[in-house]
């Protein structure tokens, strides 16, 4: 059984080990990777949206994008959409600094709430479950089989739920995070391309009539 023993705590300081690196590892940190790639997009993308080539405020594009925005509601939908995640991005000191009146989302009273895998890792709760799941737990296991080996020697299958919960707990929350990236990123790409081709769309319309009846 001394054998089974020292597997066991060997097995018990991985999972403490893995949950320290994952909490400790700025690289985990998904959230604030997240917001990092939605800041690129918005300087690049969402701020020029009612911009016209030279970088100057068109008037067209303004007008275009209100009346969308009061009469279409997919376009509102995903218009109030991106002001979630803009609603979350730490403010710049120079945003919109030469287009004041370019800035479309930052004026919104009521905005929906981020989803809730954004706010299980903006709270923390990754982070501190994980301290219990893969540290409280295993350390406090350790201590019974130091302890009382005999007892939990006979409670192995308890044993063995701990240690794959523990494993599990850091990988499932490293995947997530992953994909929570990922995903978000491309449909806040697909919302911006959305908002910019229905723009866009009124103002090739009249070309297309003029082609039409030269014919």
């Amino acid at each position: 059984m001394s054998g089974v023993l020292d597997i066991l705590l060997s097995m018990l300081q991985i999972n403490v080990a893995l949950g320290i690196l994952y909490i400790g590892l700025e690289v985990a940190r998904y959230r604030k990777r997240l917001t990092a790639q939605l800041e690129e997009i918005k300087k690049t993308e969402v701020d020029t949206l009612v911009l016209d080539a030279d970088g100057k405020l068109s008037n067209v594009r303004m007008n275009s994008y209100r009346d969308l925005l009061g009469r279409d509601k997919r376009f509102s939908d995903t218009h109030y959409y991106l002001c979630t995640w803009i609603g979350e991005l730490p403010l710049s000191p120079d945003a919109n600094l030469r287009n004041p009146d370019a800035d479309l989302f930052s004026q919104v009273d009521r905005v929906p709430k981020p989803p809730w895998p954004y706010r299980w890792y903006k709270r923390d709760v990754d982070r501190w479950s994980t301290f219990i799941v893969t540290s409280l737990i295993p350390i406090g296991l350790t201590w019974g089989l130091v302890m009382h080996t005999d007892y939990l020697l006979g409670q192995l299958c308890y044993v063995y739920i701990v240690l794959v919960l523990g494993q599990f707990w850091v990988a499932a929350h490293v995947i997530a995070g992953w994909l929570m990236v990922w995903y978000y990123r491309k449909k806040v790409n697909e919302a911006v391309k959305f908002l910019r081709d229905a723009i866009d769309k009124p103002e090739t319309e009249p070309n297309v009539v003029s082609v039409s009846s030269g014919k």
